[in-house]
């Protein structure tokens, strides 16, 4: 059952392993140069940063944006109604699925990622019952390659009941953040080599007292050598105070760690931009967005539930979870576009991810991607019930059930063969 937006805070501490559509994912020294007066007035968004952020009342707005009309409590059509069948939208669509039953008693848990060249799907190798009933084993932390149904463990998880909270890939590498505990507090972030099978560990939770603090677990994000993530430090996040939540940058180069920014939050990246949430003392919220080779930074007031990146463009789900919006150019905040909405107040949309092709999100009881070529609403061509999608660099992905509602199909499609139709 979808639950209604939580507080800011209780966001910053939202596990990405929850089911999808229910919350699901599904993710030292200072980074950025100093921006030039004069290239940070012209291309950031005044307007938009002095504008108050908005309250779940004001849903489907954001500041210094549209309004649209109507609102997702106004009663106007659904995504479903709107929505056009994948077969109108792009004629036959060639797909390859996978089993998700990968061993006896075993199953594959996609990771909300896919490799950029659409090889692997990374996830989960986790037993039938994970979550449910004890375990004996660990599971692993896998790759699953399109191609072949060949799975590729990369390592084992930390215990029975660890699982890959969020993942991303770049060139040879794959990364992926690990938790055991079911808030993922006790988390732990790894690097795996395609060619030669190496695993590092990259950081882990901050602890006190040997226990570890209450953190914000956020998506962690992979590009040009470089991978950034959302944690706490020193005693961790409390209830109105954040003052410890910073976000980091590894090299994989050398793995050496820096802070980019503190007292913010869930990072995005695609090189060479990078988004955050910025939580300062005085209630101004924000997110930063920042080049990070000329040094250029604006901002938008809107401070999304959760913000993907790909290339120069960004999508990203309203902090009321009604409605994704999206950013054909990152250096122009204030030209957000609404895309998708909820029928209605109990209708939540959450964990976009883009490509050059589509935008996709999980919904509960819809099945649905915003085509970008085509400016319109696609329904995919699920075999039974609904899925949510997840958009790779040039992938598609979602999971079909069966008709009791377990995992059958892993399906993947390659977006950048489909055609683009009237």
């Amino acid at each position: 059952m979808k639950r209604p937006a939580p507080p800011r805070l209780a966001r910053l501490l939202l596990a990405a392993s929850l089911a999808a559509g229910c919350g699901s994912a599904p993710p030292t020294e200072p980074l950025l140069p100093t921006a030039s007066g004069a290239a940070a007035s012209a291309t950031s968004s005044p307007a938009a940063d002095a504008t108050p952020r908005p309250t779940p009342s004001e849903r489907n707005t954001l500041p210094g944006l549209p309004t649209p009309a109507p609102s997702a409590g106004g009663g106007g059509p659904s995504d479903e109604s709107l929505a056009v069948p994948a077969s109108a939208a792009w004629g036959e669509v060639k797909a390859t699925r996978l089993p998700a039953a990968v061993g006896k008693g075993q199953h594959f848990v996609v990771a909300n990622a896919v490799t950029p060249d659409g090889r692997f799907v990374i996830g989960s190798v986790l037993r039938d019952g994970f979550g449910l009933t004890p375990g004996t084993e660990p599971g692993e932390a896998a790759l699953y390659e399109v191609a072949t149904g060949r799975v590729v463990e990369m390592a084992r998880l930390q215990s029975v009941d660890s699982q890959v909270q969020s993942a991303a890939a770049d060139g040879d590498h794959v990364v992926w953040q690990e938790a055991a505990d079911q808030d993922g507090f006790d988390w732990r972030l790894y690097d795996y080599s395609i060619p030669t099978g190496r695993v590092r560990e990259i950081a882990r939770a901050a602890t006190k007292g040997g226990k570890p603090v209450p953190s914000p677990l956020s998506t962690v994000w992979a590009s040009h050598g470089v991978i950034v993530w959302g944690q706490a430090v020193g005693a961790g996040v409390a209830e109105g105070d954040v003052s410890n939540a910073v976000v980091r940058r590894a090299d994989l180069s050398t793995g050496r760690v820096t802070t980019v920014a503190t007292r913010a939050g869930s990072p995005a990246l695609s090189w060479p931009w990078l988004a955050w949430e910025s939580l300062p003392a005085d209630g101004s919220w924000r997110t930063v967005l920042a080049n990070l080779e000329t040094g250029w930074t604006g901002s938008m007031a809107a401070t999304p539930e959760s913000m993907a990146m790909s290339g120069v463009s960004a999508a990203f789900a309203a902090a009321d979870l009604h409605s994704i919006w999206v950013l054909d150019d990152v250096s122009r905040p204030d030209q957000a576009r609404q895309v998708a909405r909820g029928a209605d107040e109990t209708d939540y949309l959450e964990w976009p991810t883009l490509n050059d092709r589509v935008v996709a999100w999980a919904q509960n009881g819809q099945s649905i991607v915003y085509d970008r070529a085509e400016g319109r609403l696609v329904t995919l061509p699920v075999a039974a019930g609904w899925a949510s999608g997840i958009a790779g660099r040039s992938s598609l992905v979602w999971v079909e059930a069966d008709a009791d509602g377990n995992a059958a199909s892993i399906v993947v499609v390659d977006t950048s063969s489909l055609p683009v139709l009237p």
